[in-house]
């Protein structure tokens, strides 16, 4: 089982976390501007993984 600091983990959550974030964001736009802080949040979580996983993959 993979620890939650695995690389390959991180990343695949990092990618979860924009696809949702990205959804929102489309919501936001289309449809309620209340989601635009949520799809905000969640996009930038996305980032935060992504970043986290590319440095733990440098050591």
């Amino acid at each position: 089982m993979a620890s939650s600091h695995d690389p390959e983990t991180l990343k695949r959550l990092g990618a979860a976390w924009l696809a949702i974030g990205a959804a929102f964001l489309a919501l936001a736009f289309t449809v309620q501007f209340s989601f635009l802080a949520v799809g905000c949040a969640f996009f930038c979580l996305g980032v935060v993984f992504l970043a986290k996983a590319r440095k733990d993959n440098r050591r």
